[in-house]
């Protein structure tokens, strides 16, 4: 918590500690709403089985009650294929959830879509959005305000300098998401860039991502203008 005079110390506070049971193990990247709700998820725990025997992951949220917090997962991802969720979340002004999970055996991964009950009550309603086959997984996702996902692979089986995509969302409710590659590092003349790791939206519409490979050596950061 911030200090109450501006230069004190600062105090920390345990809000969830992980039992790395069904509630999950080793949480990642969150985010916070508006009404001060966190969601993240877990690379293990939640469910075990043969596929994942430290727990195939979950998706979760943290939220205030009445001076404490509460929490509770929102979904747990069951294995073969779909396991180990990573990166960190989006929402969309319905309160959707985007994010990213493995694919297991294969060097894959899949973008999903967790929505909440119509009603407010009920069980969350996990989809899959796009099904990618690269070694490295996607590392984060950004949402901009008209519902466009964009997000980054850090590489792939035949080179490692990676891409930057997009997806665009359905014209009409249930239809199919648009996967499209904005930028590959593989190809010229982007050589000496290579391996992105995030992405954010600028006011704009352009892109901004930092490389941890290619320029002089020491990484640079790069924008992509439509």
């Amino acid at each position: 918590m911030p200090p109450a005079p501006q230069d004190g110390p600062w105090t920390a506070r345990t809000l969830y500690e992980f039992q790395g049971a069904d509630d999950g193990g080793n949480p990642s990247a969150m985010i916070m709403d508006s009404s001060g709700t966190i969601y993240g998820t877990t690379e293990y725990g939640g469910v075990f089985n043969k596929n994942c025997p430290l727990g195939c992951g979950v998706i979760f949220e943290l939220f205030p009650v009445n001076g404490t917090w509460a929490y509770k997962v929102l979904y747990a991802f069951h294995g073969a294929p779909h396991q180990s969720p990573s990166g960190n979340l989006a929402e969309d002004a319905s309160g959707n959830l985007y994010g990213i999970v493995g694919v297991t055996p294969y060097a894959a991964g899949d973008i999903f879509e967790l929505s909440p009950p119509a009603g407010g009550t009920g069980p969350w309603t996990l989809s899959y959005i796009h099904l990618y086959h690269h070694n490295y997984p996607a590392t984060n996702l950004t949402l901009a305000p008209n519902g466009t996902l964009y997000g980054d692979i850090y590489g792939d089986q035949d080179l490692d300098y990676g891409y930057i995509f997009q997806m665009t969302p359905p014209a009409q409710q249930g239809g199919a998401w648009t996967y499209t590659t904005l930028v590959d590092f593989n190809q010229a003349p982007f050589y000496a860039y290579q391996n992105p790791c995030g992405v954010v939206v600028g006011l704009q519409g352009d892109i901004y991502s930092p490389l941890s490979g290619g320029g002089y050596g020491n990484g640079s950061i790069v924008s992509v203008v439509p």
